[in-house]
């Protein structure tokens, strides 16, 4: 099985991306949920348990491996998402909206990301969308998150090389809508955090941080925040 991925994630990121469609009488959030059901409903994805912490609880859900690896070659036939790293290396074409990095098995023996390679040539000017996932290491493109200059969700979840620096990178992306830095060692959060006036979700749930500027006070579209630090569990 693929996934484990927690249902209101997958809701906030759906409507950062502009995947949902407005309907009378309905919120955006609602109409999220009703693309969810469909998907049970038909098969496409299962429960898959529950990830809970201090004071929630929130229902996981995954995708059978055969099925997933259909919806990666639609995906890829349509240019819908783009995939690079691991068993996807080679694979990027076109141009690129939505990007997910993946790990490689030998991201953790050598430092390929610093290397010359496919990285290197991708246009970053069109990417709405950028994902890393379980990245050993510093990926390169973190140095260059301020070229991503359309960006509206940015998710590194347990990414080991984001660093303060990155997180300052990520400050200064105006239509940012979703953030997600949960789970990396980040000890600080810029004042700058005030820049993102369209940022809609804010997760920090499982880092290094102790506190938070009171700039993330002046964020009014942000609708859902995590925060906590990993100690405290």
């Amino acid at each position: 099985m693929v996934g484990g991925l927690p249902s209101h994630s997958a809701i906030k990121r759906e409507v950062a991306e502009g995947l949902v469609h407005q309907k009378r009488g309905l919120t955006m959030w609602e109409v999220a949920e009703s693309y969810l059901d469909k998907l049970l409903s038909k098969n496409m994805i299962e429960e898959a348990g529950h990830l809970q912490g201090l004071a929630w609880k929130q229902q996981t859900y995954r995708v059978h491996d055969m099925l997933h690896e259909v919806m990666v070659s639609k995906s890829l036939e349509a240019n819908f998402h783009s995939l690079h790293g691991g068993q996807y290396k080679g694979m990027l074409r076109g141009k690129i909206r939505r990007l997910s990095i993946h790990a490689d098995i030998n991201d953790a023996k050598r430092n390929d990301m610093d290397r010359g390679g496919e990285d290197d040539y991708l246009d970053m000017q069109h990417v709405r969308s950028l994902s890393m996932f379980h990245l050993h290491g510093r990926h390169k493109l973190l140095k260059k998150l301020g070229s991503f200059i359309l960006l509206r969700v940015l998710d590194l979840e347990d990414c080991e090389g984001v660093t303060n620096k990155h997180v300052r990178y990520a400050s200064n992306l105006y239509l940012l809508r979703f953030l997600s830095l949960r789970g990396t060692n980040i000890t600080k959060v810029p004042r700058q955090i005030e820049n993102l006036e369209h940022l809609q979700t804010l997760d920090l749930d499982y880092t290094l941080l102790t506190e938070l500027p009171d700039t993330v006070t002046k964020l009014e579209k942000l609708e859902h925040i995590r925060f906590s630090n990993r100690d405290d569990f």
